[in-house]
This record gives C-alpha cells, structure tokens and sequence, in this order.
C-alpha cells in the first residue's frame, strides 16, 4: 500500500523538496496544531471523495479563499503572505498525507486541453 508514481511500480519513499517542505515543519512558522489541523483537513478532503470521484488534483483540492480555514496559517505564516510559495506548500503536504493514506495511490502529472495543470493528479490504483 501507499504512494507510487505513475511510471513506477516502486512505492514513493521521499517527500520532494524537503527544503521547501522544511517551511512547514518550522515551529517558528506554523503551530504543531496548525500543522495537524492542515492535514487533518486533506485527509477529510480524500475521505469524502473516496467512493464519488477517485481522482484529485491537488491545486484544485483547497479552493481560493482560505480565509479563517484550516489552510489560512500556510499563506500566513509558512509562506509569509507569498502566493506562490503556498502554493507550492500546499501541494508538498498533499503529497506528504497520500503518502500516509491506507489505500494505494498512484499520482502524476497531467494535461488539460493541452496545457500542464501544475499540480499533480492523484487516482486509487485498482479503486478502494
């Protein structure tokens, strides 16, 4: 069980950018409650798409506005008011939590009329 790649029979071991990740994980940033809150949250987004649609995107998972939600510390704090940089946060935890999930995931990147979607595509490999 847990995370592989799309072009790889070979579970995911690594968090990518663990550099960039490390934002998330600074206590000086974002509270532990912060943090758990944040994943907890992904982990309530999958939840309730298991069973409806077994496909998420990670850039299209948060919505824009995360204003007093659960995402609103890793603009904040984390990413110090930088859209981009939380962006790219966002997405880093979203890889972190499916790598922890109970059931298999395979994720890549993806095109929609042509175009990179810019963040990647998780599915259930073989469904729930």
């Amino acid at each position: 069980m847990g995370l592989r790649y799309l072009d790889s029979d070979k579970e995911v071991s690594k968090q990518p950018h663990p550099d960039i990740f490390a934002h998330l994980l600074d206590r000086k940033r974002m509270t532990e409650e912060e943090y758990r809150s944040a994943r907890a949250e992904i982990h309530r987004m999958i939840d309730e798409s298991l069973g409806k649609k077994e496909i998420l995107t990670s850039g299209w998972m948060p919505g824009n506005d995360w204003t007093d939600g659960p995402f609103q510390p890793i603009y904040e704090k984390a990413a110090q008011h930088s859209y981009e940089l939380s962006g790219k946060l966002f997405g880093l935890l979203v890889f972190d939590v499916f790598r922890e999930r109970p059931e298999d995931w395979i994720t890549g990147r993806f095109e929609m009329n042509g175009r990179d979607i810019g963040s990647l595509t998780y599915f259930t490999a073989g469904g729930k």
